[in-house]
């Protein structure tokens, strides 16, 4: 009798535990559709309340983690990213990749065959699984950095700089499931790139007028000097680690 009741409530308690997370971020007036319906009408609301009241909406955190573990969800099943990468080497190598290996193969001894397996086989893995941790570890510090750097007279802490890219970065990644049948219909094309680019663009300078209180040409063309800036370092950053990540690989497994 005492081990069914002690079942009974670790069941119960589980129970709460999974009630309390899906209520938390379920809720209507503090939870995900709150949080996401304040970020596309008024995000500078979202972001100032995780510094004077937390509980009103979801942690930026915990928001993005979620976030991004959806949106990978859902374009995964609908993209091929192994495939998608393989046709952007392709392209890189103006469609010929067999031959670009052929030639540096010709040059030097080195597996590049497997290096660029290993390139392509990194690229999936951080797009789709690892992307929370570059959001949180590398871009949204960047981006961060960069914010504070040109508007420290508007805001000059730099973890206000990161909880706004937080809140901004995870929210566009939800606008980017609508991308996705660009995305399968035209590959990582320059028009996809371009589409892409432009509605993060504005997403981005539209979060940072409303909570920096941004105004004039100035204030848009800082803003715009912001996301190029961002942008540059954490491409260099991603490649650094896919090229070198790669190169280590290729090296250790002889």
């Amino acid at each position: 009798m005492s081990s069914e009741k002690e079942s009974f409530e670790n069941k119960e308690e589980e129970k709460g535990l999974v009630e309390d997370l899906l209520g938390d971020l379920l809720n209507l007036d503090r939870g995900l559709p709150a949080t996401i319906f304040l970020m596309f009408k008024s995000p500078g609301v979202v972001i100032d309340s995780y510094f004077t009241d937390r509980k009103r909406f979801v942690n930026p955190i915990r928001f993005t983690i979620f976030i991004l573990a959806v949106v990978t969800t859902i374009s995964t099943f609908f993209v091929d990213y192994e495939q998608l990468f393989k046709q952007a080497m392709e392209s890189g190598s103006q469609g010929n990749m067999d031959k670009a290996i052929e030639q540096l193969e010709g040059i030097s001894d080195f597996n590049w065959r497997g290096y660029f397996d290993k390139v392509q086989e990194i690229s999936v893995l951080i797009t789709t699984k690892l992307n929370q941790v570059l959001y949180i570890l590398i871009l949204a510090p960047l981006m961060a950095f960069f914010s504070r750097l040109i508007f420290r007279s508007k805001e000059s802490e730099f973890r206000k700089h990161f909880v706004m890219f937080l809140y901004l970065l995870a929210t566009f990644s939800l606008f980017s499931i609508l991308l996705i049948p660009l995305m399968v219909a035209f590959g990582m094309s320059s028009a996809y790139v371009s589409i892409a680019i432009f509605t993060q663009l504005v997403f981005t300078i539209f979060v940072q007028v409303n909570y920096l209180k941004l105004s004039g040409f100035k204030g848009y063309f800082l803003a715009l000097v912001n996301f190029i800036l961002g942008y540059v370092a954490y491409t260099l950053a991603t490649l650094i680690i896919v090229y070198v990540g790669a190169f280590i690989w290729v090296l250790v497994s002889g």
